[in-house]
Formats: structure tokens, C-alpha cells, sequence
């Protein structure tokens, strides 16, 4: 059930207040989802004005065409990406919060919320407001146009965390854009590393024919097991077993 009606409802009215000379349509469809999960007893404690501020900035995020190139990655995961680090000021901004906002805008993929916020916890940062929203956008000459049907299904997260000062923007910026280069290289490796797994369990009566039939038989099932999605692959190396006990890795098999 939506327990945010009531709290989107007002919020809509004030974006129509603020904005009476705007077409606020796709702003408020946007509202409605990104405050749509969040608990009533912290939407209680949430100032309207302070609400609209975050929205509009989240929103203005989302809409904007002016995003980083994600130079260097695999085929496929090129997508730009959008990282926004603030300490909203009431004076400057038009609202405020006691905790520094950090916007990610990026292709929708597994893994990137969990990632974000273990990096955060590695260095010792409370993320006190999380939220999550993926959106089906559309857009047009660069223009967004939509966020709802059949689109291009890109993740917005939202924290607001330990509040830092504007020095350690960059460092926690460059942290952040490393952590969803990896993210983007271990989406694009996961179904080759599945095939892979797949390859070594098909060949296994024909490469472990030393082994007992009853091992090799129980090999090949936890390999199947691994391959019904209890496994996240993350990488792989290979090795030659020629001088067992040794093993050799070999070079390029990773």
C-alpha cells in the first residue's frame, strides 16, 4: 500500500505554488514515485519545503543530458552516469538538511545500491536516508519526455549521509565512480563467467576422467547448483594442473 499519499498530495500542491508558469506533469509523477516506499513515521518528520527542494534536485538530476561518459568500460555498459555531491543550504538552495546529499544517476544493473552503501560503511559514513528508484525514461532531441512505460531503465539513488565538507567532495566522488566502474565490469562478465561454468561442467567426463564416476557426478551437480542463481560470479582463473600438487595459473586466464 502507498503510505505516502497524503504527503505527495501536499507535495504536488506546492510544486504547482512554486512553479504556477511550468508544465509540472512529469515533476510530479516523478514525486510520487521517489517518495512512494518511504516510511509515514519519516515522512512526519519532513519539512514540505525541504521535500520539494530534494525533489526538484533529484528530478533536475534525472532530466539532465549532462552526464559523465563511462570511458573505458566493456561494450554495453557505456551508459553516461551522473554523481552529485551537496550540502543543501536553505539561503542558497531553497532548503536544507543537517546531512550532505549524494544523487547517482546511472543505468539501472544489479549490485549498485549494495556497493554504494558498503563503500559508504568502509569509510566510516552513516547513510541515514536511502531511497532507490528505477525509471523507464524516455527522452527526445535529449529532452526527457517520460518516465513511466517501456523505456530506458535507469537507477536514481538518493543518500543523505555524515555531513562532509565541500574539500572531501572529490575524494568521495572518485570512490563513488570507481565503485560503479566495477559494477559495470562485473555485470557485463557475469553471463560469459556463467558460460564458462557451464563449459567446465559439460566437459567434465571428458577433463576429470581420473576421478571416480561418483565424484565426477557430484562435481557436476554443484556446478549445476551454482549456475541456478546461487552464485554470484565475480571473476575466474584458470590453472594447469600438469605437476599436481602445484598449481600454475595461467597468464590471460582470468
Amino acid at each position: 500500500m502507498d503510505t505516502s499519499a497524503g504527503f505527495t498530495i501536499q507535495l504536488e500542491s506546492l510544486i504547482d505554488q512554486r512553479r504556477p508558469d511550468k508544465d509540472n506533469t512529469l515533476l510530479k509523477q516523478f514525486a510520487v514515485k521517489f517518495w512512494r516506499r518511504v516510511p509515514m513515521e519519516e515522512l512526519a518528520e519532513i519539512e514540505l519545503a525541504d521535500a520539494y527542494g530534494s525533489t526538484l534536485m533529484a528530478y533536475r538530476s534525472l532530466a539532465s543530458e549532462n552526464k559523465t561518459p563511462a570511458a573505458g568500460t566493456a561494450a554495453g555498459t557505456d551508459a553516461p552516469f551522473k554523481i552529485q555531491i551537496s550540502n543543501p543550504d536553505y539561503e542558497q538552495d531553497g532548503w536544507q538538511s543537517p546531512y550532505t546529499a549524494v544523487l547517482i544517476v546511472h543505468k539501472d544493473m544489479p549490485f549498485i545500491t549494495d556497493s554504494i552503501l558498503l563503500e559508504l560503511s568502509h569509510h566510516d559514513i552513516t547513510t541515514h536516508t536511502l531511497k532507490n528508484v528505477v525509471f523507464s525514461t524516455t527522452r527526445q532531441d535529449g529532452r526527457l519526455i517520460s518516465i513511466e512505460g517501456k523505456g530506458e531503465s535507469e537507477t536514481l539513488i538518493y543518500a543523505e549521509i555524515d555531513r562532509i565538507t565541500i574539500d572531501e567532495f572529490s575524494e568521495l566522488d572518485t570512490r563513488l565512480a570507481i565503485v560503479l566502474a566495477e559494477v559495470r565490469h562485473v555485470v557485463i562478465d557475469f553471463h560469459a563467467m556463467k558460460e564458462k561454468v557451464q563449459e567446465v561442467a559439460n566437459r567434465l567426463d571428458d577433463t576429470a576422467a581420473a576421478l571416480d564416476k561418483a565424484d565426477r557426478k557430484e562435481a557436476k551437480d554443484f556446478l549445476d547448483w551454482l549456475l541456478e542463481n546461487h552464485f554470484t560470479f565475480l571473476g575466474y582463473r584458470e590453472f594447469n594442473i600438469a605437476d599436481m600438487p602445484k598449481l600454475l595459473a595461467i597468464d590471460g586466464k582470468m
